[in-house]
This record gives C-alpha cells, sequence and structure tokens, in this order.
C-alpha cells in the first residue's frame, strides 16, 4: 500500500500491546488517524476519559499529545465499524493458553 495513501489504521485491543501502540503510533504519525477498538467498554470508557489503566513512563504525557495536542486517536467500543474503516488492521489481543490451540497441521 502506498503510504500516501493510508488514512486510518485499527488496532483491535485496548489493552497494553494495543493502545500504547496506538499511542505511540500517533504521536509519531500526526497526518495518520488511529482507532483502538475493544469490546470491554469500561476500559474504552477510562481511555475516553483520561484515566490510564496503567501506568508506562511517558504514558500519560504521549496520551495528552495523541489525544488532545495532535488529535488524531480515538477510543471506541464500536469494533464492526472501526473495522470497516481502517485501511489496516492490528490485532492486539490475548493470546490463548497452549492448552487451547489445536494441534498444527503436520
Amino acid at each position: 500500500m502506498d503510504e500516501s495513501a493510508l488514512k486510518t489504521v485499527t488496532l483491535i485491543g485496548a489493552g497494553y500491546v494495543g493502545a500504547l501502540t496506538a499511542i505511540t503510533m500517533a504521536v509519531k504519525n500526526p497526518t495518520v488517524k488511529f482507532v483502538v477498538c475493544d469490546i470491554n467498554e469500561t476500559l474504552v470508557a477510562k481511555w475516553n476519559k483520561g484515566e490510564l489503566p496503567f501506568y508506562e513512563p511517558q504514558l500519560h504525557e504521549y496520551y495528552m499529545k495523541a489525544m488532545h495536542e495532535v488529535g488524531n486517536i480515538e477510543f471506541t467500543s464500536n469494533t464492526s465499524q472501526a473495522m470497516i474503516d481502517g485501511d489496516v488492521l492490528i490485532i492486539a489481543v490475548n493470546t490463548p493458553p497452549s492448552q487451547n490451540i489445536e494441534q498444527p497441521v503436520q
């Protein structure tokens, strides 16, 4: 995909990996829109209120810059619409424990 055509990156999963990746990329790529979606509405509400659900050095500063200064990130629980609107989808959800993984095809 031509980078100049890139408009929206959707990250599925608003946990540690998805949210931090999106926030960092949003600050570093101000011309791209980032949408972080999750089925956990409580988690999404915390992000939208600025109630960061965990600590990471400089996270608050990056969050504030992405949300309010650059303004190119949003958090939503409307996962269907976020996936439809995304030009690129990044899946950042929990991986299942090894006991639930099917045997690979030999």
